[in-house]
């Protein structure tokens, strides 16, 4: 394992250790408190740390406010197990991305936007295979641009 995955798993464990009252049960999304941020017209981004024990289920990540996007301004996350793993805005499925085996995704915060929903739409997700460490940063946005 190279160094910058080791830095990156290292990120991970460091985020869920700075969330309190994290429940690693079934499916848990917990919002942590937001940073502040300039991007986008948002203000905010919320980190919200990710645990899938219940496979093929879907989990809401984030609700969004009325009138409002969810935008995701940063993730990270590593998984052992090849799985895929759906992105969707509300019931709508945005991506399935086909992860092998030892997978680190890694966006910072501030590094772009891969995946948003559609105005007032939940952030869902939903694996193919349990996954106990992922950090998403999600922004409430008008627009993008």
């Amino acid at each position: 394992m190279t160094m910058k995955k080791l830095t990156r798993l290292f990120f991970v464990a460091f985020a869920l250790l700075l969330l309190p009252q994290l429940s690693l049960a079934a499916n848990t999304a917990t919002a942590g408190t937001a940073i502040p941020i300039r991007m986008y017209g948002a203000t905010k981004a919320t980190p919200v740390v990710v645990a899938i024990d219940t496979t093929a289920q879907d989990l809401t990540v984030y609700a969004a406010t009325s009138g409002k996007a969810l935008a995701i301004v940063g993730w990270e996350y590593a998984e052992a197990t090849a799985h895929n793993l759906t992105i969707k805005s509300g019931s709508n499925t945005l991506v399935v991305l086909e992860n092998p085996a030892n997978t680190v995704r890694d966006n910072k915060l501030g590094e772009g936007v891969p995946f948003m929903t559609a105005v007032g739409e939940a952030l869902v997700i939903q694996s193919s295979a349990a996954i106990t460490s992922m950090v998403i940063y999600v922004a409430e946005v008008e627009r993008l641009g």
